[in-house]
């Protein structure tokens, strides 16, 4: 089935895990028979406390985000410009409570990391060829005359290399309660991974392991 024909019947809030493990396997009362949802919802049961731990700190109420404009104006920009087709659906959240904003967030940075990464494990002999990466770059074209120009000029590998390898955002925050949170979140997703991987033994139900063979 094309993209297109899917999303004619796509609602964001049906991207949350439990809304979809809810209506397609707990219904049939199989849970466990589909290791990929049980373990699914450990991680995003991670994400989810990450998420709302991060909000909660900086809009502890429901009018920090109702009157937040940033908030307001990214909302509008995925309502109104990223899905403009679907603007008038009456499923989309209202962006006006703390508990709205962590569903949202949550939901977005499953699809980004846990589920991308279960869906899209092929990509990686494609994506991972360096002529076939996307054309973003992290810099801006060094100006003739400075240092960085130099660079480029004496050596282009390495600063082609600088340019498109992920790059970290130094002092994302500066807040404690935030980066405790983080170190939490980290450290709580490297130990639900492990643990699944620990529960599919001889004994558990099947599951593919090992890299994809491509």
């Amino acid at each position: 089935m094309s993209s297109s024909a899917i999303y004619r019947n796509w609602v964001f809030t049906d991207q949350a895990l439990p809304v979809e493990c809810w209506t397609r396997v707990v219904p049939m009362g199989r849970i466990n028979d589909y290791p990929d949802a049980a373990d699914g919802l450990e991680i995003w049961s991670t994400i989810e406390t990450w998420v709302t731990g991060y909000c909660s700190f900086y809009y502890p109420s429901d009018e920090t985000v109702k009157n937040n404009n940033e908030i307001q104006s990214w909302w509008s920009e995925v309502k109104n410009e990223g899905h403009g087709d679907l603007r008038n659906d009456t499923w989309w959240l209202e962006m006006i409570t703390l508990i709205n904003l962590t569903q949202a967030c949550t939901i977005i940075l499953w699809i980004v990391s846990a589920f991308d990464a279960a869906v899209n494990f092929g990509q990686y002999p494609y994506a991972g060829y360096l002529p076939n990466r996307p054309t973003g770059s992290h810099r801006f074209m060094p100006e003739p005359g400075t240092k960085e120009y130099d660079d480029l000029e004496n050596d282009s590998n390495l600063a082609f290399l600088k340019t498109i390898t992920a790059q970290d955002v130094a002092e994302w925050t500066t807040d404690d309660e935030p980066l405790a949170a983080f170190e939490r979140f980290g450290t709580e997703a490297g130990s639900r991974i492990m643990e699944s991987r620990g529960a599919h033994g001889p004994d558990g139900p099947a599951r593919p392991d090992g890299p994809p063979e491509i």
